[in-house]
């Protein structure tokens, strides 16, 4: 009685054996787009409006790069997809003071 249950001890054996014996599927990703934000501004400080994708010139390692996508950014209520929504926190803890003077003096 005692091999029949030897026997199919060997029987799982072999197949979790085989199960774990199959290769691993691999996937393989890649990124040719990079996205890349910029502000514009004019001698007096102020943001210049209405740029279109001939106003500017990307190259990686001197070599012209194109433009595959340009947007302009939007108020929320216009595009909300290009909207974007920036938030500064600064640690004013007293170990930080120092550091703080120099962020506070940036501009």
């Amino acid at each position: 009685m005692t091999r029949p249950v030897a026997g199919g001890f060997a029987v799982l054996a072999v197949a979790a054996a085989t199960a774990s014996a199959q290769p691993t599927p691999v996937f393989r990703a890649g990124l040719d787009l990079v996205n890349v934000t910029v502000t514009v501004r004019d001698g007096k400080g102020g943001l210049v409006p209405d740029l279109t994708a001939e106003d500017f010139v990307v190259r990686e390692d001197g070599r012209l790069q194109p433009l595959d996508i340009f947007a302009p950014a939007a108020r929320p209520e216009e595009r909300e997809e290009l909207a974007l929504n920036l938030g500064m926190l600064f640690d004013t803890s007293e170990s930080m003071r120092k550091d703080l003077k120099l962020s506070q003096q940036s501009r």
